[in-house]
């Protein structure tokens, strides 16, 4: 962190003030926004090192194959809740319970959707547009569409959500709203590009990650907030890094994605634990259940070489497996890695790192969601549950 700094980056403001951002800051939002869509997009690519177990036949796999419902549009997105339940859209929002039974479908209309979640509630918003939506397992709790184009956003436990926007003057501001819907808290940056918000598990603070030029050289910051201060309490910075994503782990440690290392930041301190990819790069990650991260990186001076290695809440990799080809999508559950193939789900104990099941899925298939005893996979003309052994 640098002291020497002046925090003119930075003023906290209740009513959205308007001021012109710098032509390099133009320059390095396009450069940024373009990577970052390609990342939270999602990315994969692997095959592993002993090759593809097709476990079960066709007619064992169609015993264990269960089409939820076909839908006219292809499958976008989707999340799992602590619930057990799962939602998923196309051009409707639609509410699964645990045991695949429907609770609700309610039309958006979104073509690019990002989902955050928090224990039984979540949000979704349109990328490119002000267009969002609050929801729970149960019922959708509010929706509206701003003025400003929504850049990132993030829900906690209690219902406060966090909205990162971009007004037509490129001014970035940060909001922090109630689970009622007013808002709480309001953060101009008039100099730095704002790329990811998180919120603690309480609702009560909040992390903002940005990135920069200075001489020449990019840098990323954390800045760190109590919704009820109204004034910056921390701030970190990460010198020729790129920070991705940010999760809060708890309510005072932030979980950083950056392009060299995870890290696990302190709000109330200066230091992080970092945990390097040393030569490799990031090629993609997930966030996983019981705090979780799963991050595929790709072997230096290698075309087709990379692994999955899964990160707990003490930033201590707990797993880690080569991979060789194409990986459509990873997640984790804390106590198993699932790694989706063409055609195949390749599952390994986290604890041992053994392969301990294969399980043959529809070759349409392109997202994962686990929920319990259940593997839902996404593919582009419907939603297909596996029961898992």
């Amino acid at each position: 962190m640098t002291n020497t700094e002046k925090e003119r980056a930075a003023r906290p403001v209740k009513v959205r003030g308007r001021k012109k951002q710098k032509k390099i800051l133009l320059t390095l939002i396009v450069i940024i926004s373009v990577a970052l869509l390609a990342f939270t997009a999602f990315y994969v690519a692997p095959h592993v090192r002993n090759g593809t177990k097709q476990a079960q036949s066709d007619k064992s796999q169609e015993e264990n194959e269960a089409l939820l419902f076909t839908s006219g549009s292809e499958i976008i997105g989707g999340i799992h809740l602590s619930s057990g339940d799962i939602v998923v859209t196309a051009n409707s929002l639609i509410s699964f319970k645990s045991n695949g039974e429907k609770r609700y479908s309610t039309s958006i209309g979104y073509s690019n959707p990002v989902f955050k979640s928090a224990d039984s509630k979540y949000i979704v918003f349109e990328r490119s547009t002000g267009k969002y939506t609050i929801a729970d397992r149960s019922k959708i709790i509010y929706q509206n569409d701003l003025d400003e184009e929504i850049i990132n956003c993030d829900i906690a436990s209690n219902g406060n959500y966090a909205i990162i926007t971009r007004s037509a003057q490129s001014t970035l501001l940060v909001t922090v709203y109630s689970s009622k819907n007013k808002a709480l808290f309001g953060w101009e940056c008039s100099d730095d590009y704002l790329i990811d918000v998180a919120l603690s598990k309480n609702g009560n603070s909040v992390a903002v990650s940005s990135v920069n030029v200075r001489n020449g050289e990019q840098y990323s910051r954390i800045y760190y907030f109590n919704i009820d201060s109204l004034k910056v309490e921390n701030k970190i910075e990460y010198p020729n890094e790129t920070v991705y994503k940010i999760k809060f782990i708890d309510n005072k440690r932030v979980g950083v994605i950056t392009d060299i290392s995870y890290m696990i930041a302190d709000m109330d301190e200066t230091k992080s634990e970092v945990l390097s990819y040393e030569d490799d790069k990031i090629a993609g990650f997930s966030y996983g259940q019981r705090s979780t991260t799963a991050i595929l990186k790709k072997k230096f001076g290698s075309l087709n070489e990379k692994s999955l290695m899964i990160v707990n809440k003490k930033c201590e990799k707990v797993f880690e497996e080569e991979i060789e080809s194409d990986v459509l999508d990873f997640t984790s559950d804390g106590n198993k890695a699932y790694i989706l193939i063409s055609g195949t789900v390749l599952i390994y104990s986290i604890s041992s790192g053994e392969k301990i099941d294969g399980i043959p899925v529809n070759g349409s298939v392109e997202k994962l969601l686990v929920s319990g005893k259940n593997l839902y996979a996404l593919s582009d003309n419907g939603v297909y549950k596996y029961r898992i052994k």
